[in-house]
C-alpha cells in the first residue's frame, strides 16, 4: 500500500459502474483526465459495449412495439370540422358539400381543401380544430423561431406537428398540430425529450415556417423497410460507436422507431418506418 493509500482507492471504487448486460460481468473505471467512461447509458442503466447495449437495445425495441400494438384506435375528435365551421358561419352548405367532393376525389384534409378554395382563412380553421381536440391555438407573437427541444423532421412533417414553445422553467414542451392530436406521438416525444409535454393547434402557416427553419438545423437519418428489432438495434448500436454517444433513448410512435443518441447534448436521431406485424418479428428472435 506504499503507492496508493486507502484515501485514493475509496474515490476510485465510487468511479465504477457494472454493465447492465444480462450476461455480462464487465466493471469499467471513469477516465479520471476525461471526466468520462466509455460505454453508453441507456435510461437509468450503463452499458460497457457495443454488443451488451445492441442486445439490450433489440430486447426493448420488442417490447415497446408490442406494447404499441397493443394500444386502441387513434382518438377521434367530437365533433367533425366541416360541421364545426358551419355552425360558426364560416361557411356554407354548398362550399362544404364541394370541399368533401374535392376530398373524395383528390384525398388531403378537409381544412386544407377549405383554404385552399378560399372558402376559410387558416385562422378559422385552426380555430375549430383547437375546439374539436380541447386545447388552445397558438398564436406567436412574432416569427416562429427554432426550439431548443428537437424533433425529428420526419415524424413533424408525418404528424404536422412542430415544437411550438419550450419553457424552461417548468420544463414544459408546447407541441403544436395542424390537423389532428396525436396523444401517443405526444408521450413519445415526451420520453425521448425527458420534457413535460402539452398539445396545442397551429396553423398550415405557421407549420410551413417552422419546418423550413428547422430543416437547416435537423440531425436525423430515417431508415425505410426496416421492421426487425435485430436490424434496428445493429444499426442503431453502429450509430452510437460512430459518434461516441454517451447515451441513447428510445420511443415508438405509431409508424417509427425513433433512437435519439445524445453526445454533449447534441442529439443524433435515427428513425425506422415500421410495418408488419411485432409478434412475428418475437417469433423469428426465438427460433
Amino acid at each position: 500500500m506504499n503507492v496508493f493509500s486507502v484515501g485514493i482507492l475509496a474515490p476510485l471504487k465510487n468511479l465504477r459502474d457494472t454493465c447492465a448486460g444480462k450476461d455480462c460481468r464487465v466493471s469499467r473505471l471513469r477516465n479520471p483526465l476525461m471526466n468520462r467512461k466509455t460505454g453508453i447509458r441507456l435510461g437509468n442503466e450503463w452499458f460497457c459495449g457495443d454488443e451488451c447495449f445492441r442486445q439490450v437495445l433489440e430486447i426493448r425495441i420488442r417490447q415497446m412495439r408490442k406494447i404499441a400494438s397493443t394500444k386502441g384506435p387513434r382518438r377521434k375528435s367530437r365533433l367533425p370540422l366541416g360541421l364545426l365551421l358551419l355552425s360558426r358561419g364560416c361557411i356554407t352548405n354548398a362550399q362544404l358539400a364541394a370541399a368533401l367532393d374535392q376530398q373524395r376525389q383528390l384525398g388531403g384534409t378537409l381544412g386544407q381543401i377549405l383554404c385552399e378554395m378560399n372558402f376559410v382563412t387558416e385562422q378559422e380553421v385552426a380555430s375549430a380544430a383547437a375546439t374539436q381536440w380541447g386545447c388552445p391555438v397558438f398564436r406567436p407573437k412574432s416569427s416562429l423561431g427554432q426550439v431548443q427541444a428537437r424533433i425529428p423532421t420526419a415524424l413533424m412533417n408525418m404528424y404536422t406537428m412542430v415544437p411550438a414553445h419550450y419553457s424552461v422553467s417548468s420544463n414544459k414542451l408546447l407541441v403544436g398540430f395542424v390537423h389532428r392530436i396525436e396523444h401517443q406521438v405526444l408521450q413519445t416525444i415526451e420520453d425521448i425529450t425527458c420534457c413535460i409535454t402539452e398539445p396545442c393547434v397551429i396553423t398550415c402557416g405557421h407549420f410551413r415556417e417552422t419546418i423550413y427553419h428547422s430543416v437547416a438545423h435537423s440531425n436525423d437519418v430515417t431508415f425505410d423497410g426496416i421492421s426487425s428489432a435485430a436490424e434496428i438495434a445493429r444499426i442503431a448500436q453502429s450509430y452510437a460507436s460512430q459518434i461516441g454517444a454517451e447515451e441513447a433513448r428510445i420511443g415508438v410512435c405509431r409508424d417509427y422507431v425513433w433512437v435519439r443518441l445524445n453526445r454533449e447534448d447534441y442529439p443524433t436521431d435515427l428513425l425506422f418506418s415500421i410495418s408488419g406485424d411485432p409478434s412475428e418479428d418475437h417469433n423469428v428472435a426465438r427460433n
